[in-house]
């Protein structure tokens, strides 16, 4: 580069310096993020290049990083690494921040770069440095060009940040949607519902005919419902609402892993998953394994709870399948809706993973999941909930999709 001056060698002095090696360069927003300070006494012998304010650096060690920056007044009594070339442009000819600008353009990098050479850490040389081409307009062109790239790149920046920002509001609006949810205040109560306890009542004599008959094995809790201090039922719940034990409106399955020879991928065994691996937003993907030995289930319909790391992440499944020790299946009684219990479990997420436990990897236990507390509304509310939460997901989804 003709237009530039000669690189310029400079010593460390005094007691201590600041320091400018290629780890200082934020190569995203291509500045100077954090110069070192170090004693003079144990300066690398890299630090010899000198620098004056307008003055861009050009890390000519791995150059595909993009490690460039511009150096402003602040940084000028800094040191810079031998590693860098230094474009100090010849001002009558060449306008800083255009050289700067010119050299952070893929125009320039791909150039560049198609000089490295080098395995372990490619490099170029300043020989090649010297000898790149840079187009020069008129000076005050330069500073137009200038002038415009920082007023679109102002604009870039805070387009990029107001996406973020949105993508966080996007966010933040799916977890208010669950939140209303569970508290009944999504959709209104309609008087005219048949009340949750009825259905819960139903649920426990359901239940108890097949603790009798030895289908199931009877809950450890006392009550299917839960009771307030005055022996009144469903305090602090929306009308028409029920509070139960999870375990008290579901069938509770906690998975068990078969022996490792019985996992294959012949597919006339039961579909086989131990975690998350097939997970989606919402329905279980098949899954590539397969077991023959007698299992634990989750059946169709049921909610696929991950108990193992990473704790509290959920799907749900709609055909039956066996289950590992990283799952468990919660499968509704009575009739609640499946896709109720779903967005329930999503908005609890970050409560089991409160209370999940461990050393080597985190998880719940059996009681954890059973004796959640699950708020129930009745059944056609149940529904126009779900309605209302899968509308708001899917506006917000699109929202997301056209963000990214």
């Amino acid at each position: 580069m003709d237009v530039c001056e000669p690189q310029e060698t400079k010593h460390p002095t005094g007691e201590t310096f600041r320091y400018i090696d290629i780890d200082a360069i934020d190569n995203k927003s291509h500045c100077v993020s954090e110069p070192k300070t170090m004693p003079t006494a144990k300066a690398p012998s890299r630090a010899a290049k000198g620098l004056r304010s307008g003055d861009t650096l050009f890390s000519m060690v791995r150059p595909y990083l993009e490690n460039i920056a511009f150096v402003s007044e602040n940084l000028c009594d800094c040191i810079a690494s031998t590693g860098f070339y230094i474009c100090r442009p010849r001002e009558e000819v060449v306008f800083p921040l255009y050289m700067y600008y010119f050299l952070t353009s893929s125009h320039a990098i791909d150039g560049i770069n198609s000089y490295m050479r080098g395995d372990n850490s490619p490099a170029i040389r300043k020989d090649e440095m010297d000898s790149f081409f840079l187009p020069v307009p008129p000076l005050q062109e330069q500073m137009k060009i200038v002038e415009v790239l920082a007023k679109t790149l102002a604009l870039i920046n805070e387009l990029e940040s107001n996406r973020l920002s949105l993508t966080d509001i996007v966010t933040a609006a799916k977890s208010k949607i669950l939140s209303l949810a569970i508290s009944g205040k999504l959709v209104p109560q309609d008087p005219a519902d048949e009340p949750a306890s009825v259905l819960l009542e139903r649920i426990r004599e359901e239940r108890s005919a097949l603790v009798k008959v030895s289908k199931i094995k009877c809950s450890k809790g006392d009550a299917a419902v839960i009771k307030s201090d005055d022996n009144s039922y469903y305090e602090n719940v929306p009308h028409g609402w029920a509070l139960a034990r999870l375990d008290m409106v579901s069938d509770i399955i906690m998975g068990q892993s078969p022996s490792g020879d019985s996992v294959t991928n012949n597919v006339n065994g039961i579909e086989f998953h131990q975690g998350k691996i097939f997970f989606t937003d919402r329905y279980l993907n098949c899954s590539e394994q397969y077991t023959n030995e007698g299992n634990k289930f989750a059946l169709k319909d049921s909610v696929l709870l991950c108990v193992r790391a990473p704790v509290g992440v959920i799907n749900i499944t709609d055909r039956k399948i066996a289950i590992g020790r990283g799952l468990c299946a919660v499968s509704p009684c009575g009739s609640i809706s499946v896709e109720f219990i779903f967005h329930w479990l999503t908005a609890f997420q970050t409560a089991f993973i409160e209370q999940a436990t461990g050393t080597t990897f985190m998880s719940i236990t059996t009681d954890v999941v059973r004796k959640q507390i699950v708020p129930i509304p009745p059944l056609a509310e149940q529904r126009r909930i779900v309605e209302t939460i899968d509308r708001g997901l899917k506006m917000l989804n699109e929202i997301a999709l056209n963000l990214s």
